[in-house]
């Protein structure tokens, strides 16, 4: 709670960064989003706030600026290297929608997101994430290192993601732990456009198995789940 009560701060701090003139306000917080429960909600409070200053301030700030710092903020206030997913889809998701987004370029595109008879659960698990106290700074660190290998004999490759779905990966000296994060990378590139055709062809069941995969790797290839998670998502 403390943590997430600063967000207006690194907010402002950035915003003055940028050069933009932040007047004196009043500011009240309120919500019903568990803290620590997975769901953004830090990156949540960091838009609004972005979103509120440049209303009454009149400055103007488009919302995709806004997500960006928003972003900066985590980055350089926290020390927190965390990517622009999170603000992104805050500020500019849309009801019905989901988005492709390339968090490199920042290229975008809106997908129409039906699931007909079928519906999102979010069950609390009272195990409580925090980014900022967890590995993520880590993670990051460990698909860095195995991106410089990959660059050794692949130079036009800019990021992981890049990498061909069929990329032979003993060929790049990888340690375990490089190994598993970069087989999770290529797999999500993988899951993410089956679950782009199972939406566009109406298969809700196809695109739950994506998320399930998702999931697993997640837990097992990137090791970023819990056991109680686990089992929730076993069970359930």
């Amino acid at each position: 709670e403390e943590l997430n009560a600063l967000k207006p701060i690194e907010l402002v701090d950035e915003l003055q960064k940028e050069g933009f003139t932040i007047g004196g306000f009043d500011m009240a917080i309120d919500g019903n989003i568990p803290q620590g429960a997975g769901l953004s909600s830090s990156a949540a409070l960091e838009v609004v706030t972005g979103y509120a200053l440049s209303q009454l301030f009149e400055l103007k700030i488009p919302r995709e600026k806004i997500a960006l710092i928003g972003q900066a903020a985590e980055n350089h206030f926290v020390g927190m290297k965390c990517g622009i997913m999170d603000q992104y889809i805050i500020a500019n998701g849309k009801k019905n929608q989901c988005i492709l987004l390339n968090t490199d370029t920042l290229e975008k595109s809106y997908h129409t997101l039906d699931l007909k008879d079928h519906e999102f659960y979010l069950i609390n698990s009272n195990v409580k994430h925090s980014l900022q106290d967890s590995d993520y700074n880590n993670r990051r660190k460990e698909c860095e290192d195995a991106l410089t290998k990959v660059k050794l004999r692949l130079p036009a490759i800019k990021n992981l993601y890049d990498l061909p779905i069929e990329t032979k990966l003993d060929q790049f000296s990888f340690s375990e732990k490089e190994l598993k994060r970069v087989r999770h990378v290529i797999g999500e590139k993988e899951r993410t456009q089956k679950l782009l055709d199972a939406f566009a062809n109406g298969n809700i069941l196809d695109a739950g198995k994506c998320l399930y995969g998702t999931h697993d790797s997640l837990s097992q290839l990137f090791e970023v789940s819990c056991p109680e998670t686990d089992f929730l998502v076993e069970e359930l």
